[in-house]
């Protein structure tokens, strides 16, 4: 017996090892190609990432290798769908975390929505890396056309783009024909995923929308799976990510 509890006890911290170093590691690049919500618009690339909860788990090197591994993207809008801060930070890292945001590039911008922990303070370095708080955002290319992105606060009629930190809040646009996309993150991807349990965990506002993408009618439903934690460090066949949306 008790050297059954000792099995069961190595093979116990074996996993929760595996999911604190491994599950937390390495960044995955999602791609979706999704059929051009406006014709003109063709090509588009939209670069989405979210939940990075700083500095719980993620450290500055895991978010120099977001910056690098969007950059290489070469998108033409940057996303953060919320939640930059997880705790407080001291000024060294705020500077770092300003700094290093600020190198992120977009052709024609780079836009966040509030997360259901972030503050001013969140705001406040985002702004400073050139990001703009998205309210209600027109999208112009070189030959005028125009595409539409809004927060959850401000949909209408000519909303192509919801973008929300929690995937849910499209259960109250859902009569809404326009909305061809909605972007999101907070479900951190349910954390641990099993076969059958694609989203184990499931968080206050992503418990309809929780996992990658979904569909529903002719909208798309894409749900960050984050770049950090949120209370539990641990991650298990849901790698840290980003999803590069390209327009076809």
């Amino acid at each position: 017996m008790k050297k059954f509890i000792i099995i069961i006890s190595i093979f116990i911290t074996s996993i929760l090892l595996y999911m604190y170093f491994i599950g937390n590691s390495f960044l995955n690049i999602k791609e979706y190609e999704l059929k051009s919500i406006n014709e003109n618009f063709k090509d588009l690339k939209i670069v989405q990432f979210s939940d990075i909860n700083y500095p719980f788990v993620t450290n500055m090197n895991k978010i120099r290798n977001v910056v690098n591994q969007i950059n290489y993207l070469n998108p033409d809008i940057v996303i953060f769908n919320g939640n930059l801060l997880n705790s407080k930070i001291n000024d060294n890292q705020k500077e770092s975390l300003i700094n290093e945001l600020k190198k992120i590039n977009a052709k024609y911008a780079k836009l966040y929505v509030y997360g259901d922990k972030d503050s001013l303070n969140s705001a406040n370095i985002l702004n400073k890396a050139n990001f703009k708080e998205l309210t209600y955002e027109e999208i112009y290319d070189i030959n005028n056309n125009k595409l539409i992105l809004a927060n959850k606060d401000h949909v209408d009629k000519y909303t192509d783009i919801l973008v929300s930190h929690s995937p849910d809040e499209y259960l109250n646009f859902k009569s809404l024909n326009n909305i061809k996309l909605v972007l999101s993150g907070r479900s951190l991807g349910g954390l641990i995923r099993l076969p059958y349990l694609s989203c184990l965990i499931k968080f206050k506002g992503a418990k309809t929308y929780c996992k990658d993408l979904e569909k529903e009618k002719d909208t798309n439903i894409l749900v960050s799976s984050g770049i950090g934690n949120n209370k539990l460090p641990f991650r298990l066949f849901n790698h840290p990510s980003i999803n590069l949306i390209r327009f076809k």
